[in-house]
């Protein structure tokens, strides 16, 4: 698989520079901010609301085949969706549009999504990760098989027919 965005979150900058090749920065959107983490060094932190950095459309994360997406995560709580990495579309850029992962409401479980507005389906992980504390969350889509993974482990699997 070829890299196409790497955001460390390891200087104060607006944009957050992308270390990968296709150089897609993210700008800074209101109520997301860099701060400097204990355990981490330098993250983004978000208010849960409205906060979020953004990519300028491009080829390269317009993906139609296979793919993997790897954080890590803090969470406060589930109260809300909690947004990881997403194309999405819409009006509001509300609808999903080749790819989501999100951890979702109430239960804090990651939700991958992949199709487009006209059509799309989920898979679910099984584990949340734990409220207040880093963890690591990945997930694969390598054809129609969907892979996730917790701190370094399995972590549900599930089949999703749509294309990117």
């Amino acid at each position: 698989m070829l890299l196409v965005g790497y955001w460390p979150f390891d200087t104060a900058s607006d944009p957050q520079p992308d270390l990968s090749e296709f150089c897609n920065d993210a700008t800074v959107a209101i109520g997301a901010s860099s701060v400097n983490d204990l355990y981490r060094g330098g993250v983004m932190e978000f208010d849960g609301n409205d906060s979020y950095l953004e990519a300028a459309d491009s080829e390269s994360l317009s993906l139609t085949s296979d793919l993997t997406i790897a954080a890590w995560v803090n969470a406060t709580d589930y109260n809300n969706y909690r947004g990881v990495v997403g194309k999405t579309a819409g009006p509001n850029g509300n609808l999903p549009a080749a790819y989501d992962l999100y951890l979702f409401n109430g239960t804090g479980a990651p939700r991958f999504i992949a199709g487009s507005p006209a059509g799309f389906a989920p898979a679910d992980a099984i584990t949340a990760p734990i409220a207040g504390e880093w963890h690591h969350i990945a997930v694969s889509k390598i054809g129609s098989d969907i892979f996730f993974y917790y701190d370094g482990q399995p972590d549900g699997q599930g089949t999703i027919d749509f294309e990117l």
